[in-house]
Order: structure tokens, then C-alpha cells, then sequence
């Protein structure tokens, strides 16, 4: 990283601050970094970060103690922590904020080095790809914070499996430029090219005439088009009134620009507003229109809260937009004259021009509405408070980021994470390991189990409360390592009993691709069992090929031509299960896997491995012997490190457990992630004799969540202990996924 003094002086007085901007252009987002450093720098030594420069980077650098650029868009972790140690000259820093969800690269590397970190997110998940970012980003910072409900609920939308991050919402205040860069216009433009043709519009505007502004980057998320269909509307009604519309932004550019500027000059004169509607480019007259403007039409698509409304509003103009789809209509809300004056259904050009007629030609009205805007703005937009907010959230996740790192140093002197079981990827260090298994827990983000056996889950659930802030694995491991249903005992080694072919033992395996059955003969070939083999599949044309591949390892399969519904569970319930269960004392079930997703060939290996077993470990020889030595133990499958819950099935699951009479659920589960198991003759009868049919199925091609098969994959656990039974898990040690 590039690292510069900054135009402030380190006062070893003041607590150290990071504020994190994607870029120092003259937009929204690096503006409103630009006034969260000029208002901390008066409190805090703040260091800046850029991810890349642009012209407000001589305003950052001064109101820092140092700066730190990125030389290229890839952010190396190890550099950063670096340039930050150097920056803060050894100091601790209190609190980090990174502004917009573009400059998620640097909230790891500072949160690595115990730095707590707000990530202020002006994004809607509707336009950010891919979505896996806010994931990171929620994993990583310690809140997010939203300027509306909206544009956090976009999220959630999106991102169910979020729900639990901490966050935040509060709208931001005002933001200014300084004095020397005023001409830069309004936060929410980019730098200005002329001043003459918007100066010029102003001065020929007859005093009379009424102004209707837009304002905003000219592109498809601006709703520039919105704003002549609603322009169009005004003018087809206005009747004989004095009124001019006028949009100001860049991009402008309908000679060169064929994506969005030529079809809205056509659309323009097609509307009959060639001599009343006017395109200005960016300009330092941006204020003087606002001032001049009687009505500001917000017709942005999708806008989180953007800066020109702010100004519009703090100008005390009437504000008009979209429900749903500007945060403005958010901060109106608590008005119900200002919302019900100002804000038009999603997208309804028609009714928002009429709300703009009804106050265009009633000045009294608009007036009251100009008031009640500015009276509102003052209320809701106040950078002070804005900052104070921020500081006191810092202050909070400075104190949380305490415990994590208690909690992380204990995980790494007691070495209670097996890293080869609980991730796959060696190149992290144990120290990041253990941060992320924290975090993610903290969070509930995609949650790993640290060792075999134990699942963090299931003991949060049953022994601490949500507002406790204790890691489950270390509450576990000091409360002295207590048994529950959240340790279940591990299949991964032990004595092999001889005579294990006189049990009468049944495996199912279900075809959906011929060329996998050769890997799962082979890992049923390194056991001494034979069991009897019924294999299932739902294209006649896979018979010829079944048949061969079981002839190359002798052995004459019962075969099962099925209907294509349901998949391999659903045959099992609905044509095998009861049979198997009857027939034979243990049956196992298997299958190709159904997906061709980047994960399914190392989640075959994985499952196949941890049932069968490979030419060092006979896994179906030792968990028959488990079988036989232990009467009560109903159920196994593989240990999956991912702690998977019940997601969208879990409604489904409800009704199935009403008709099975479980008890209520528990949220946290263990289950047989992939739907491959063993199982003891009455351990799932229970389930079996739902007799669910065919027709009980979805259609292909089936969803990749939410099915009665995903619910009856993740209740087998819960039928099996309902029924009087244990369950236990398989774990290959060098083998995770």
C-alpha cells in the first residue's frame, strides 16, 4: 500500500480512528467518508484508507493523521495489517469505519488485528453481486449499519440465513464539501465538467414559472426516465400553468451514449417535452437550482437515502418519490401529511404526478408541505448526532471485540479446534481459524463444528442465553466438557467383529448417474460385509450399465426401475423403506448425488468415505461393530462440519413431526447432510409407515431447498431418538469437506 503523512498531527491525546472510503471521488458514498473524517478528526487521530484515489484525495489526506492507498484493487491482508501498525504508530486504535459495502476487502485484515469494525452499508442487495459479499461482510464486521429499513430488508430478503447479524439503522446527516471544492456540487455528483448552461438556465427562468428538479447520475437506477414519464403526466394536466422541468447530473450524453442517453432524449421529444424539459450537466449551480425549485421529484429506483433529497428537503422543498423504493419515503413516514403529500406507490408515475399537481397549484399548500419538509429534515438528518451514534457503537464493539479476542486466545492455549476436521483450507493460520469459528458462532453465519462429535449449536441452545456473549466451545470446555445432545460419540476407529456377514444387512443405493455406481462399489468393496444390494433408478436406459458394473464386482443387485419424483429419498420412503426395515436387521442408503455444483464431487468422496470407507479404513466393518456391540444405537452418518439447520423446511418439518407426534423441535440440529445413512431395524419405522406416495413429491425439477424431502432428510435424528434410540456420527480423520 502506498502510505502518506497527513496534513493533521498525531496528538497522543486523542483515541485513533480508521475511516475506510472505496474511493476519494466527488460522489455520495466518498463524500459522506470525507465529512465522518472532518467531523472525528476534531476527537480522534483518524487514519484514511482509499481503495482508490479520485479527486477528493487532498481533502483526505488532510484531514488525517495518514493516509494508506491501495496500489491495485487486490487487497493483501498482511500488507494492510502492516500500514495500519506503521500508520497508528503502535497505538491502539479504538474503532474502524468502512463506508459502503465496496470497501468490504479491508474489514478483514483490520478486524484480524482485534480492531472492531462498522461497516456503513448504502447498497441494496438487489444490485450488489455477488451476494456472498454481505456475507463476508457480515461475518467480518462488528455491526452493519443502514441508513432505512429498506435497504436492510432488501438484505434480509436475500440473505435470509443473516437475520442474526447485529445492525443498525440510522439515517445519516448533511454533507458539506469544503469551501475550496464547493463547486464539486451536491454529494450525490460526480465532478463537475461545466457551470455555464445550468447558470445560464437559471438566469433566463422567468421568475413566474414553476421549477420541477431532478437530480442524479444518468443512469437506469436514477429513474431518469421516471421523471419525464412523470413530467409528461404534470404537463398533459397542468392547463395553462407556467411550469419547467429540469434534471441535472452527469452522463448526459445522447450522441455517444446508446444504453441509456439516446432513449431518453427519445423519450423525451416523443412526450411533446423538447421546449420544456432541459438535461443540465453537473454544475456549481446545483444549489441555485434547489433553492429555485418549487417541487424536488426523487424518481431513483432504488436509492438508499441520497444526499440530494437531504439538500432538497433542508432547502425546505417538497420532496416526492416512490414507496419502496427510495429510503426518503422512510424518513417520511412519522409525517403522515408529508408522506401522504409526497409519496406515490412504487413506481406510479401517474399518482406522483398528481401529488406534484396538487401542490404546483395550490402555493399554500405548498407551502405548509415546504415547511413540514424542512421541519422534518431537521428533525431526522443530523450529522452530530449521526457521528455521536457511530462513536457510541465503536465504543460498544470495542468492548465485544474484547471477549472475542479472550475467547479466541483461549481456543488457541487449550487447542480445542481440530483444524484438519473443522476446515479444509491450509493456508490459514490457526489464529484466523479461530476468529472465524468465533465469529461465525457470534453471528450464526455458516457455523463449523471445531471438533468431531460436537456440535456449538445444539449446546448454545440448551445451556446459554442469547445476550450472554460465551462462545459455546469455550463455555463448553470450561463448564468441564459437560454430555449432552450436543456430543455424540464418534465412529473413527476401534476393533472390527469377525462373523459380521451372518447379519442380515441391506445397502440402497439410488442411480441418478450410472458412471458414480463404480466409486461406491469400490468403497463397499474395502469391507468384508456383503450386504445385499438394491439399487434403484428412474431411467429404463441405466439398466444395461447397473447391471454391468455390478457384474465387475460379483454381485447380483435387486433392482428397482422408480417413478422420477421424489429422488433417492423419496424412493426409499415410498417403494423400499418398509420392505428394508422388515427384511433386515441394519440397511443402509446411498446415492450418486443429484447436482453438478462446484462442491458435489468432494461432497461424494467425503459422504462415500465416511459410510463405505476406503483401502485404509473399512467404515461399514466398524459401524456394523458398533451396531452389534451397542443395542441402542439406531442411527449413523457422517459427521458433517458444517452445521447446517433447517433453513426454509422448517414448517414442513412441523407438519411431519405432528403427524410422527415428536416433541416441539429444537432450532439447533444435527442430520444426514446428503440424505446417506445406516440405520437399525425400527429406529425410523415410525417414518417409514407415513406411507407417503409418489404424488407426496414435488415435480422436477426440483428446488435446491424448502421440499419435503429436505424436511424428512434433517427430522430422521429426531424420529430416531423419539423411537427410544442413540445416534452417532462417522468422522475419517485427513477427510472434511
Amino acid at each position: 500500500m502506498a502510505e502518506y503523512k497527513g496534513g493533521q498531527k498525531h496528538d497522543p491525546n486523542k483515541p485513533m480512528v480508521v475511516v475506510v472510503s472505496h474511493q476519494a471521488s466527488k460522489t455520495g458514498a466518498p463524500i459522506l467518508a470525507l465529512n465522518l473524517c472532518m467531523q472525528l478528526s476534531t476527537s480522534h487521530n483518524v487514519i484514511v484508507v482509499l481503495l482508490s484515489g479520485g479527486a477528493l484525495f487532498s481533502r483526505f489526506l488532510e484531514t488525517g493523521t495518514a493516509l494508506l492507498m491501495a496500489r491495485y484493487t487486490f487487497v493483501n491482508h498482511k500488507v494492510v495489517r502492516g500500514a495500519l501498525k506503521r500508520a497508528s504508530l503502535g497505538r491502539p486504535i479504538e474503532f474502524a469505519l468502512a463506508n459502503c459495502i465496496v470497501s468490504a476487502p479491508f474489514i478483514e485484515p483490520i478486524r484480524s488485528l482485534g480492531i472492531p469494525c462498522l461497516c456503513l452499508v448504502h447498497e441494496y442487495a438487489s444490485y450488489v453481486k455477488p451476494l456472498t459479499i454481505f456475507t463476508d461482510v457480515g461475518l467480518w464486521a462488528s455491526r452493519l449499519i443502514w441508513p432505512t429499513r429498506l435497504t436492510m430488508n432488501d438484505m434480509l430478503r436475500r440473505c435470509p440465513h443473516l437475520v442474526e447479524l447485529p445492525m443498525e439503522v440510522m439515517p445519516q446527516g448533511p454533507c458539506v464539501l469544503p469551501e475550496a471544492d464547493q463547486d464539486g456540487g451536491s454529494a450525490n455528483t460526480a465532478p463537475l465538467a461545466t457551470e455555464t448552461v445550468a447558470e445560464r438556465y437559471l438566469r433566463h427562468l422567468d421568475k413566474d414559472t414553476l421549477l420541477v428538479l431532478g437530480a442524479g447520475t444518468i443512469e437506469m437506477r436514477k429513474g431518469v426516465d421516471l421523471f419525464i414519464e412523470t413530467a409528461s403526466h404534470i404537463s398533459k394536466n397542468a392547463q395553462g400553468m407556467k411550469v419547467k422541468y429540469a434534471w441535472i447530473g452527469s452522463g448526459y450524453l445522447p450522441d455517444y451514449d446508446f444504453n441509456v442517453s439516446v432513449w431518453l432524449d427519445d423519450q423525451i421529444n416523443r412526450s411533446g417535452l423538447g421546449l420544456q424539459l432541459t438535461m443540465l450537466d453537473e454544475s456549481p449551480a446545483y444549489r441555485e437550482l434547489i433553492k429555485r425549485c418549487d417541487l424536488f421529484i426523487m424518481s431513483s429506483r432504488l436509492d438508499a437515502l441520497p444526499n440530494v433529497a437531504i439538500d432538497a428537503m433542508l432547502a425546505g422543498k417538497p420532496v416526492l418519490c416512490f414507496e419502496n423504493a427510495c429510503g426518503i419515503a422512510e424518513q417520511l413516514e412519522p409525517y403522515p401529511d408529508l408522506h401522504s403529500a409526497c409519496v406515490a406507490p412504487y413506481l406510479d408515475c401517474n399518482d406522483l404526478a398528481q401529488k406534484a399537481l396538487a401542490l404546483l397549484q395550490d402555493p399554500g399548500r405548498r407551502i405548509e408541505i415546504a415547511e413540514l419538509s424542512l421541519a422534518a429534515a431537521q428533525d431526522r438528518f443530523q450529522m452530530d448526532s449521526y457521528v455521536a451514534r457511530l462513536r457510541e457503537l465503536g465504543e460498544i464493539c470495542r468492548e465485544e471485540s474484547q471477549q472475542e479476542d479472550t475467547d479466541i486466545a483461549y481456543i488457541l492455549d487449550h487447542r480445542l479446534i481440530d483444524r484438519k476436521f473443522h476446515t479444509t483450507n491450509t493456508s490459514l493460520s490457526d489464529r484466523t481459524i479461530a476468529q472465524r469459528y468465533v465469529l461465525s458462532w457470534r453471528k450464526n453465519i455458516y457455523g463449523r463444528k471445531p471438533v468431531a462429535g460436537f456440535h456449538p449449536g445444539i449446546y448454545f441452545e440448551n445451556n446459554l442465553s442469547s445476550g450472554s456473549g460465551r462462545d459455546p466451545l469455550v463455555d463448553w470446555h470450561q463448564q468441564g466438557q459437560p454430555s449432552g445432545l450436543w456430543q455424540v460419540q464418534v465412529i473413527e476407529s476401534g476393533p472390527v467383529l469377525a462373523n459380521l456377514n451372518e447379519l442380515s444387512v441391506a445397502l440402497h443405493v439410488h442411480v441418478f448417474s450410472p458412471e458414480f455406481l463404480t466409486p461406491i462399489l469400490a468403497h463397499l468393496n474395502f469391507n468384508s460385509v456383503r450386504p445385499d444390494l438394491y439399487i434403484s433408478f428412474s431411467d429404463p436406459n441405466f439398466e444395461p450399465e447397473i447391471l454391468r458394473v455390478s457384474a465387475q464386482f460379483d454381485l447380483d443387485p435387486n433392482l428397482r426401475l422408480v417413478p422420477n419424483r421424489g429422488r433417492d429419498m423419496g424412493t426409499l420412503l415410498s417403494e423400499l423403506a418398509l420392505e428394508l426395515d422388515r427384511r433386515y436387521s441394519l440397511h443402509g442408503h446411498v446415492h450418486t448425488i443429484f447436482n453438478e455444483g462446484v462442491h458435489v464431487p468432494a461432497m461424494r468422496e467425503f459422504l462415500q468415505i465416511n459410510l463405505l470407507g476406503n483401502t485404509k479404513l473399512p467404515m461399514l466393518d466398524r459401524i456394523l461393530s458398533q451396531f452389534v456391540q451397542q443395542p441402542g444405537l439406531g442411527m449413523v452418518f457422517a459427521d458433517d462440519p458444517n452445521c447446517l439447520g433447517w433453513s426454509e423446511n422448517r414448517d414442513q418439518a412441523e407438519a411431519l413431526a405432528l403427524r410422527l407426534g415428536l416433541p416441539p423441535l429444537p432450532v439447533a440440529i444435527n442430520f444426514p447432510v446428503g440424505s446417506m445413512f445406516w440405520a437399525r431395524k425400527g429406529c425410523l419405522t415410525s417414518l417409514y409407515g407415513l406411507g407417503l406416495k409418489w404424488d407426496d413429491y414435488p415435480e422436477e425439477p426440483l428446488p435446491y431447498d424448502g421440499t419435503i424431502l429436505h424436511a424428512v432428510e434433517r427430522l430422521m435424528p429426531q424420529v430416531c431418538m423419539a423411537n427410544g434410540y442413540t445416534y452417532a456420527v462417522t468422522h475419517v480423520p485427513g477427510i472434511s469437506r
